[in-house]
């Protein structure tokens, strides 16, 4: 193996992959989104709705309903909550990929989209 020197342009992408991969992947957006304050609000967005799903799932009570509600879950209180909150999280992440400003939409039309 050949030596990288310790501030060389190979060690550089080294030291990135292993912040980027030392991170979970809502790091790793919540980063990329606090460099954009026009961003801020899809942030917020994507945030706010993964939390508060996050903690519909945590009760008990609201997690199993859906098991007990079959197929007339369109009325369901809880259900049109969790609906809700994951249109909001896809329209934040939608802002998010397809910024025209960042570097994001280039990078999802070239990587994300087949």
């Amino acid at each position: 193996m050949y030596p990288i020197a310790e501030d060389g342009p190979k060690q550089h992408v080294i030291n990135s992959l292993e912040k980027i991969f030392s991170m979970t992947p809502l790091e790793n957006v919540a980063e990329m989104l606090l460099r954009y304050p026009h961003l801020h609000d899809s942030a917020r967005k994507i945030f706010d709705s993964y939390n508060e799903f996050i903690r519909i799932l945590s009760d008990d009570d609201k997690r199993e309903r859906p098991d007990a509600l079959g197929d007339n879950d369109d009325s369901d209180e809880v259900y049109q909550a969790a609906r809700a909150l994951s249109h909001i999280f896809r329209d934040g992440l939608l802002e998010f990929f397809f910024d025209p400003q960042t570097e994001m939409e280039m990078l999802t039309k070239n990587y994300g989209v087949f």
